[in-house]
């Protein structure tokens, strides 16, 4: 690693702060957390299954719409035959690694958290 930022903060399974590369991401793992920019709306986890040559990002935890719409179209959802919902990315731009799975999954769940503050659509 040459500079801080090639890096981002990773938490291990014992719950410290570690420092990796998007190359050195293990392509096994399951389980994501992410925290928005937004304290008040921070926390979500996504599981990464991969499913025909890509990750589908599916959403475990999240925080409440409060009110806002809380249908597929408007929070860019898909969901599964067992009720699961995942992410929709669209037709071709499914990640086929996971730290392209990261990257749909941050810019979501920014999305989320904006759009249940403001009600502003996806843009």
């Amino acid at each position: 690693m040459t500079s801080t930022e090639d890096t981002f903060r990773v938490l291990d399974a014992d719950g410290r702060v570690t420092y990796t590369t998007y190359s050195a991401l293990p392509n096994d793992v399951h389980l994501w957390d992410y925290w928005t920019s937004d304290p008040s709306q921070s926390h979500f986890r996504f599981e990464l299954v991969a499913f025909g040559g890509y990750f589908r990002i599916y959403i475990v935890t999240q925080p409440p719409y409060q009110g806002r719409a809380e249908g597929l179209v408007p929070t860019h959802r898909h969901q599964d035959e067992n009720g699961r919902y995942y992410i929709c990315v669209g037709p071709g731009n499914e990640p086929r690694t996971v730290a392209e799975a990261m990257t749909w999954y941050a810019y979501w769940a920014e999305r989320t958290v904006e759009y249940i503050a403001s009600g502003r659509a996806f843009s």
